[in-house]
């Protein structure tokens, strides 16, 4: 399980690939509108099965540890319930030391949902638009933010203000999908495979830094002791020589065992992002590809 200080500052389990290729209904179904997407808006529609599966997600991930679980309230004023805060509240009954605030923040002013003709309300509409109802339950307090859908992310990162200013201590927004749409899909599998090839690279020159200072520690150590025997011993010249060298295999190999482990945990991380692409996977929150995504 993962500690609230290692979650990412905002952590999406996967994408959310609308079921139209715009925003209104009367186009096209796009074609990457795939399984975990219906259930993301399933849980919108509060379907039990829906939330019953995201909560087995979360349930698993996330550490049992003091931390208050709050949510993105509804574009509505003072609309109260909503899938999202069923699941908050099923993962706050899941956990035994979770802070009950899950309906801390109130809209109070309705906002217009997304459109591609109006496009996105900015942060500062979503900000003065809400309100922390009890900061008590903050104040002083890891907290985490839930969310739904990822879309801009002024709607989230308004909320993390509010709670911020209200006392609490840090604040980690953990939402169900970010949208993902047209060329930026490829573009993300593009992004997944240049960082793959950076943090291979990276770990190679470490590698290579690593053989080398080995190799110059035991040269440096064999020239060290070989100096402080008989010049005409040769027999103890060669135990000697066999000595370094059999640790210094020892430790080279036990570097290739670490190099190979590492380049195996990168591959399966970068593998995982694109199965999450495309639905068939969700990203943990140690995965280090989620900061490019």
């Amino acid at each position: 399980m993962n500690k609230f200080d290692k979650l990412p500052a905002i952590y999406h389990i996967g994408f959310y690939h609308p079921k139209f290729n715009y925003y209104e209904d009367c186009y096209p179904d796009n074609c990457y509108f795939n399984e975990f997407s219906q259930l993301i808006l399933d849980l919108k529609s509060r379907k039990c099965e829906a939330i019953v599966y995201f909560e087995s997600i979360l349930k698993n991930l996330l550490e049992d540890e003091e931390t208050t679980i709050t949510t993105v309230p509804s574009h509505v004023a003072f609309e109260s319930n909503s899938g999202v805060r069923d699941l908050a509240s099923c993962l706050v009954r899941s956990k035994k030391k979770y802070i009950d605030g899950v309906k801390c923040i109130e809209r109070v002013l309705t906002v217009e949902k997304y459109s591609s003709a109006k496009g996105c309300r900015s942060e500062e509409d979503h900000f003065n638009s809400i309100i922390v109802k009890d900061g008590t339950l903050i104040e002083n307090k890891n907290v985490i933010l839930m969310d739904d859908i990822l879309t801009s992310g002024n709607s989230a990162n308004a909320c993390k203000r509010r709670l911020l200013n209200a006392g609490a201590k840090e604040v980690r927004i953990v939402c169900l999908g970010r949208t993902i749409r047209g060329e930026a899909i490829d573009f993300t599998h593009h992004c997944i495979d240049e960082n793959l090839h950076n943090f291979l690279n990276y770990i190679d020159a470490r590698h290579h830094h690593d053989v080398i200072k080995i190799e110059e520690e035991y040269d440096l150590e064999f020239k060290i002791q070989s100096q402080e025997l008989h010049e005409a011993d040769e027999e103890e010249f060669c135990e000697l020589e066999y000595k370094l060298e059999k640790s210094k295999k020892n430790e080279l190999h036990e570097i290739d065992y670490c190099r190979s482990y590492e380049e195996d945990g990168y591959y399966e991380y970068a593998n995982e992002a694109h199965r999450a692409l495309h639905g068939e996977d969700y990203l943990t929150p140690n995965n280090p590809f989620i900061r490019f995504l």
